[in-house]
């Protein structure tokens, strides 16, 4: 009896929270919550060396980079109480990086996608002595900034889903 009244609770809270509309990506954000839109300046990533193609979806939240080499980078924000921007970098046929050759992508990444002082903090943080995890052959990292902010990396070196090794990244309060 326990369980089922556990389950109705549960089920319950979860329709609760469907039928008040919060937002989980942009393209489902109402007016009192609106997603901020990128900030990055497209003109700049266009120039960036190997960029091929710049995407900027029609809401302005997403962006796609398409590298020459056949790396692609995501990027978009996400939130509207606590802004986030996430980040994931496909990397085309390369599994064999190394802990500092992944640190080093996600410093370039964090340059291209955050603001000056921001990718300061970051850039400084990934090159401190902070606690990396290894999980299943990748890494991950979580890490706390000033001021509440922070960011977590998350490597994926032998994916099981076929697209090749993969990046992600959540810059949090920046």
């Amino acid at each position: 009896m326990r369980v089922g009244v556990l389950g109705c609770v549960l089920l319950s809270g979860w329709a609760w929270m469907a039928a008040a509309g919060v937002p989980a990506r942009a393209d489902e954000a109402s007016a009192g919550c609106p997603v901020r839109p990128l900030s990055m300046d497209m003109t700049h990533l266009k120039a960036e060396p190997g960029v091929q193609t710049v995407v900027l979806d029609p809401s302005g939240t997403r962006a796609t980079l398409m590298y020459a080499n056949g790396d692609v980078l995501r990027v978009a924000t996400t939130g509207c109480v606590t802004p986030a921007l996430s980040a994931r970098l496909w990397i085309a046929g390369d599994d064999a990086s190394s802990d500092a050759q992944w640190l080093e992508r996600a410093r370039a990444v964090a340059r291209l996608v955050l603001a000056p002082a921001p990718y300061d903090a970051v850039s400084a943080s990934l090159q401190g002595n902070g606690a990396v995890t290894h999980v299943d052959g990748g890494l991950k990292a979580d890490r706390a900034l000033p001021n509440g902010a922070g960011y977590s990396l998350n490597v994926v070196r032998v994916p099981r889903d076929g697209l090749g090794s993969s990046m992600s990244m959540v810059f949090r309060n920046l």
